[in-house]
C-alpha cells in the first residue's frame, strides 16, 4: 500500500505471480496452493480497491516453468522437465521468458483495460487430464 501513491501518480500497474495450483488442489502442497489462492484473491480485491485511481492489478499463473525453484528442495529440475515433456499438451514445460513476456504485457499500456485478471501460462496443462506431479510422490 506504500507504493499506491506513486502508482496513482504514474498510472502504474501491479502484476503478481501466482501458480496454476491456485486453481487446482495438489496433494502434499497445502500451504503452497493456499498461498497462491490467496494471491489470486488479493489480486482481485486490490484491483477493485484501486481501479477508480486508474491503477491495474493482475496476476500470472504459471504452470511448470524451468527454473531452479525445485532444486532448492532437492528435486532434479531436468527430470521434472522430462516428465513435463511426456504429460504436457505442448510436449514440454515452460521457459522463464514465456512468463516474463506475459508480465511485460500486463504491465504495459497494451493491457490498459485489463485488471483483476489471473492469466494462466501453462501450455494447456490445467485443462489437460494429465495433471500429476510424480516428483512429489
Amino acid at each position: 500500500m506504500l507504493a499506491v501513491p506513486h502508482l496513482i501518480e504514474s498510472k502504474g500497474s501491479i502484476v503478481n505471480v501466482s501458480s496454476i495450483l491456485s486453481k487446482r488442489g495438489c496433494a502434499r502442497l497445502l500451504s503452497y496452493t493456499m498461498s497462491k489462492g490467496a494471491i489470486d484473491q488479493f489480486t482481485r480485491s486490490v484491483a477493485l480497491d484501486i481501479a477508480p485511481k486508474q491503477v491495474r492489478v493482475n496476476s500470472v499463473n504459471p504452470g511448470t516453468i524451468e527454473t531452479n525453484i525445485l532444486s532448492t528442495v532437492g528435486i532434479d529440475v531436468k527430470e521434472v522437465m522430462k516428465e513435463e515433456a511426456e504429460t504436457q499438451p505442448f510436449g514440454r514445460g515452460g521457459q522463464p521468458q514465456e512468463v516474463a513476456s506475459a508480465i511485460a504485457f500486463l504491465a504495459s499500456d497494451e493491457a490498459s483495460f485489463i485488471t483483476g485478471e489471473t492469466l494462466v501460462i501453462d501450455g494447456a496443462r490445467i485443462v489437460s487430464s494429465k495433471m500429476s506431479y510424480s516428483f512429489l510422490q
